[in-house]
């Protein structure tokens, strides 16, 4: 079992996060604020900053999606799940602002991080879709998404490096939901048919020269309450 350390549950609901949407024969990764009934407020991200694609299918073969440095992101095909892991690299906080370089490349840092995020799309459920499919830090439903009620309860789980994570702050979009129980595992409620992100993040302490800890964001995006 893994301990963890979280950010605030504020903090965490406040950030802008990453997903993935569906744009005809494509999958595409999006960046910036996905609220209910609001037009997406969207991002740019840099050409570096997708690190690793795949895709899997129900049985959980995966097929990696080579790069092609195009924004935003495009995977095509039809798996029944793809899995993004992006990087904006570090962070440093400083008295003059905050400076996307590791600490030892700036004057007076304060607090320095290495962001690193996740996130999965499920589009077919399959046998392997109720286990994590990475090593990443990444939720894992419990159960069919798209066979639940609008207003059913997902069983969901957190897992990083194959193992379960206790305490970890959940979120349903900017809605704080709880945190993890001994096993990982949380009941999420829905809150309608449709497009649904599910958000964590963990942190963890480091020595090193470039940064003070890794943040890890992971994100789940499911289709709830109708077939695909």
């Amino acid at each position: 079992m893994i301990g963890i350390a979280l950010l605030a549950a504020a903090a965490a609901a406040s950030a802008h996060t990453i997903w993935i949407d569906r744009e005809g024969e494509f999958l595409v990764l999006r960046s910036g604020h996905l609220r209910p009934g609001e037009a997406p407020d969207l991002h740019d991200y840099a050409a570096g900053f997708v690190r690793e694609a795949v895709r899997f299918d129900e049985e959980g073969k995966a097929d990696t999606v080579a790069l092609t440095g195009e924004t935003p992101f495009r995977a095509p095909g039809d798996p029944a799940a793809l899995a993004i892991f992006a990087s904006s690299g570090y962070w440093t906080k400083t008295p003059f602002g905050t400076k996307n370089l590791p600490k030892d490349e700036v004057e007076m840092p304060i607090r320095s991080g290495l962001s690193l995020s996740y996130v999965k799309r499920i589009e077919r459920w399959g046998p392997a879709m109720g286990r994590p499919l990475t090593e990443w830090l990444e939720i894992v439903p419990l159960g069919d998404p798209a066979a639940l009620r609008p207003d059913g309860v997902l069983e969901a789980a957190v897992f990083l490096d194959g193992e379960p994570v206790a305490g970890a702050e959940l979120f349903r979009g900017e809605e704080r939901i709880g945190a993890t129980g001994e096993e990982g595992r949380i009941a999420v409620p829905m809150a309608g048919p449709g497009l649904t992100l599910l958000r964590t993040k963990h942190i963890e302490p480091v020595e090193s020269e470039k940064t003070d800890r890794i943040v890890r964001e992971a994100v789940l995006v499911v289709v709830v309450g109708k077939e695909r």
